[in-house]
Formats: C-alpha cells, structure tokens, sequence
C-alpha cells in the first residue's frame, strides 16, 4: 500500500511511476520441493475466532452487511417516505443522545438469519425513521433524513450453548453480543448471535432520540409479525407534528429546562459510567399486595382514590431502601419514574405513536 500511494503521489505530480508493480502471485506462493512445517500457522496468521477477554468466551463474526428497506415492499404504504426532512420534536431532543443497548435472547428453534433479514427489510417499510440518518437543516435544527441509508446487521457464531451463558449478569462484559456504538451514524443496529445449540441473541441498538421504549417495542412485535408470514396488526403513527404542537396560548408551568434539559456536569474520563449491579428479584403474594394497598389506602384522606399497583409497591420498596440506607429523618431523597405521556396528554396520542412520548417524574419524599 506504501507503494500504491507512492505511485498516485507521483501520478498527481504528473511523471510516469518509477517502478512497475509486480503481480506474479503464483511465483511467490510455491510451496518448496520437499514439504517441510516448521510454525503452525493454521492456529496463528489463519485463526478467525475472536476472544472476549472479560469472559474468554469464543465468538467468530460471520458478515456485517447494511441492510435497507424493500423496495418490492413499499408500496404497501399509502405515501411514500423518502429523502423527507423529519425535524426532532420537543419529546425527542427531552431524550437522552445516545444509543440504547438492548439483548433478546431466544431458546432453539429459531428461523434462520436469511428469514430474519428478509423480514427486517420489509418491516423497515413502516418504520423509515431507523433506516435514515441525522442531519442538519438550514435552520441549524436536528432532524431525520428518510433516506433509506440502512440499518447494519451484524452476524457471530458462539460454540457454545444459550443455556451455558443464561442468565446474563448486568454486570457482566456483554458488548461482544451488541454492536459498537462510538463513531456510528446508523440510527438503528442488529446483531443476530448464533449459538451451537441453535439459540440466538439478538442485540440491537438505536438512538433514543429517534424512537422511546414503547416505540421500539411496538417495532420488535412487528417484526416478529412479519418472521411468521403476518401482516401488522396495528400500523405505527407517524404525525410528530401534530403531537408537538405548543398551546394556542404559551403557558408555562413547570421548571422544563433544569430538569430534562439540564445539561450534565459529570466528567466522563473522571467518574465512571458504570458501576458495580446486583439482581435481586422479589416475589410479592397476591394477600401481601392486597394488604399493602388496603393500607395505602387507609393512610390517605380520600378513601375513593384509587391507588396502582405499582405506586403502591414503588412506595414500598423506596421507604424500605431508605430505611436501610439510614438516613436522616429531615432528609430528602427522590426516584426517578418513566411515564408515557401518550394516553396523558390533552388529546391523546395512539399508543402507535413511533418517536418520544415516554417522560420522566421525580417524586420526592423525606
């Protein structure tokens, strides 16, 4: 390659090259008269398996392609949706920017890798968004280009079996099964992690300020529909104009900009990003519940209101941790709660809706 850059320096500069390539592979590649192995070879320069050094477990990378949606396919949509500028909501830049990792594991059977990339690249059809990319329009505000660019699907095979590997730990060193983030400008990415006993692991990221939990969710129910030959049963909601619409009359009620537009002050090369995780699952009986809600109920002024599940064992679990942390009685403490937003504002949006509606509550209690 020195060579070759070489050549076109002198190219540019307008001389002939000084010296022509050689190109006589077979010359090079004669085995000697007598056979003779002295290096093993196979097992140094031609070894394609990669180790994990966290968990010295052995995976080989099969194919990384860039798929797009299916252009046979589209015109199942009613409008077509391409190189159209989509600008980000409110909703979306309240999201984090960055790319969410998440892992699917599935126990044998499975279909196979083609069946799942064919489907993918229908089911992509309805949700353009994941295969376009980020851009800046003339008015200095961040958007997205529906401009079928891809999704990049990566393929591993682990000799290993699933069950060798379940549970996985959420601190464990996992990024072998999730494709790299740093540097990325596909919005949406699949790695398809085949195991030996035919298990599969599929880890995905997108970026969050393209679609919510709820969103991606819905996307993965699609694409389950399509691997078995389904149609969609509900359509996603495309209009993020019209559920980011401000009030006729400005209004302004809560402290919006220090609390989902405030700007972090942690120093990523100082603090870590991840700590040490426990799992720890909890089973409650149906009678403990019961009683615990009876309870909440009993300690409030309006017997009439009704009272979830889950605000109810959130309540719990939050005062048992705070009791054994042992903290002053007078000081506060807070829990951060994911609330989709779609049934709750005036008027509703479908729960079909495909971009960001899930926000954030901050309860506090002392």
């Amino acid at each position: 390659m020195s060579s070759f850059f070489v050549s076109w320096d002198r190219m540019v500069r307008g001389p002939d090259l000084e010296s022509i390539p050689y190109h006589d592979r077979l010359a090079v590649s004669q085995p000697r008269n007598s056979s003779k192995v002295e290096f093993d070879h196979p097992l140094i320069e031609f070894e394609k398996a990669t180790v994990n050094p966290s968990t010295n477990l052995v995976f080989s990378l099969i194919e990384t392609v860039i798929i797009n949606y299916s252009t046979k396919f589209i015109n199942k949509l009613k409008t077509q949706r391409y190189n159209v500028v989509i600008p980000l909501t409110i909703f979306d830049k309240a999201a984090f920017d960055l790319h969410v990792a998440v892992l699917y594991a599935f126990k044998p059977p499975m279909p196979s890798n083609e069946v799942l990339k064919d489907a993918l690249s229908k089911v992509l059809v309805y949700y353009p968004h994941l295969a376009g990319r980020f851009i800046t329009d003339d008015l200095g505000r961040t958007c997205i280009l529906l401009n079928n660019a891809g999704v990049r699907i990566t393929e591993t095979y682990i000799p290993s079996t699933l069950a060798e590997q379940l549970p996985f730990n959420p601190s464990k060193d996992v990024s072998h099964l999730l494709p790299p983030v740093e540097g990325v400008e596909k919005l949406f990415q699949i790695q398809l992690n085949r195991y030996a006993c035919g298990g599969l692991v599929i880890g995905e990221t997108s970026h969050h300020r393209v679609a919510d939990g709820q969103s991606m969710s819905s996307f993965f129910v699609a694409w389950a529909r399509m691997v078995r030959g389904l149609d969609i049963e509900t359509l996603p909601y495309h209009d993020r104009f019209l559920v980011s619409q401000p009030r006729n009359q400005p209004k302004i009620e809560f402290d919006h900009p220090s609390i989902e537009f405030k700007k972090t002050t942690v120093n990523p090369e100082t603090t870590p990003v991840f700590s040490s995780i426990e799992t720890l699952i909890i089973n409650y009986s149906t009678e403990f519940i019961n009683k615990l809600k009876s309870k909440v109920v009993g300690e409030n002024c309006n017997p009439h209101k009704r009272y979830s599940t889950f605000e109810c064992l959130l309540s719990h679990a939050w005062k048992k941790v705070t009791q054994a942390r042992g903290l002053d009685l007078e000081e506060s403490t807070q829990v951060r709660v994911a609330v989709n937003g779609r049934a709750r504002i005036k008027p509703a949006v479908p729960m079909e809706y495909f971009g960001n509606l899930v926000l954030w509550a901050y309860p506090t209690l002392k």
